[in-house]
């Protein structure tokens, strides 16, 4: 089956497309990640006025209202340049919760801004002890004083140090995975009680431990955790076309390698052993995308999103990993250095393969999920 994109959604890539073959020559990414924030705050105004960071957005706030379609189509470009700046950590993941979980004025103070590139959210929610369960959250909300005071320990929070506000996940009452008891707060970086460890991950993006202790929220979202896993799946929808994005990338670098490069006398494309593994790379790259156009589908015609993406995260990330080392072995050592981005390619496919559920977990939350929706078909109405 082909998954052709509709003429508007080919004009959104192709204005992507053409964002990033003008910004991301050789050499530049190098320069964008070793900047202050981790990435170029030219090229993050130039998103905006693409209209790029409020494409999720209400129409009502300043956004462009897109649909997961237009969600896939423009990560799976990102990820083919290899794109640093933030989008899915700042805009689709801490943007979208409070798109969902915020109120009117909320949203009227902040999704306007966030569109047009003014200023900047983290989503502080990720703990040691929870691995993937998004409704294992410690951090303890209580009210004092008609305020809401945090304590505990978040152990990374991707962008905490350039964030203008963070979105802070705590409990505000029952046992540590109920997720009825969990609330969404909006905490500022400047706020007392504040202990912050920076520190960077596999594929450089910047993160920070933080440690609240008797720290005042600014602001309580009145959404509930439905609001939050709602985000969530829009956030690993868009980590899968990103990868996707990425693999497509990896993969003509590495062809383009192998015709080159010569061995006894030949090309190493023509060897017969390395088309076999071509081929097979070729296919978990279009089973890959499949996959990602199929969730993507599934949540434009309504459905129960939780299955479909699910599956396509467990298959998207174990392919992407097993394309990264494939692409990383046939280009050898170096593949691994500075000097070539496939080295930049596959840290950031780990990154995204393991963000908010690795391989195996999400295959697990896929079983669950069907599991639990065949339960439910066979109760009488």
């Amino acid at each position: 089956m082909q998954f052709a994109l509709s003429e508007e959604r080919a004009l959104l890539k192709d204005a992507v497309d053409r964002f990033v073959k003008a910004r991301y020559g050789a050499g530049q990414r190098r320069d964008y990640r070793a900047a202050a924030g981790g990435y170029s705050l030219e090229n993050w105004r130039g998103l905006a006025e693409l209209g790029i960071l409020g494409l999720m957005f209400p129409v009502d706030h300043a956004g462009y209202g897109g649909g997961p379609g237009d969600l896939t189509a423009v990560m799976e470009a990102l990820g083919g340049g290899y794109v640093v700046e933030p989008v899915l950590e700042e805009v689709i993941l801490a943007g979208g919760v409070l798109a969902r979980a915020g109120n009117a004025a909320q949203k009227a103070q902040w999704l306007p801004r966030i569109a047009a590139g003014e200023v900047h959210l983290a989503l502080a929610h990720f703990e040691h002890s929870a691995r993937y369960d998004l409704a294992d959250v410690r951090v303890r909300a209580e009210p004092v004083d008609g305020r809401w005071v945090l304590r505990g320990h978040k152990s990374v929070v991707p962008l905490a140090a350039t964030a203008d506000s963070w979105v802070v996940t705590a409990r505000e009452h029952g046992a540590c995975d109920d997720p009825r008891g969990i609330g969404f707060f909006l905490v500022p970086p400047q706020a007392r009680g504040i202990e912050r460890q920076d520190f960077c991950l596999a594929d450089g993006t910047p993160a920070s431990s933080i440690r609240f202790q008797g720290t005042v929220a600014l602001e309580r979202l009145p959404g509930n955790f439905a609001d939050f896993e709602r985000a969530v799946d829009f956030a690993r929808l868009a980590a899968g076309a990103e990868m996707v994005g990425i693999m497509s990338t990896l993969f003509d670098a590495t062809v383009d390698y192998l015709r080159s490069r010569r061995q006894f006398g030949a090309p190493l494309a023509s060897f017969q052993a390395l088309q076999h593994r071509l081929a097979d790379m070729y296919v978990q790259l279009e089973q890959s995308r499949s996959q990602v156009c199929r969730a993507a589908l599934f949540i434009e015609d309504g459905n129960d999103a939780g299955q479909s993406v699910a599956g396509m995260k467990s298959y998207v990330g174990r392919a992407a990993i097993a394309m990264g080392e494939g692409c990383v072995h046939l280009h050898g050592g170096i593949g691994m250095s500075d000097d070539l981005v496939v080295g930049h390619g596959f840290k950031r496919l780990l990154v995204l393969a393991h963000l908010f559920g690795d391989p195996d977990s999400e295959l697990s939350r896929f079983a669950r999920l069907r599991m639990r929706r065949t339960a439910d078909a066979a109760v009488p109405a």
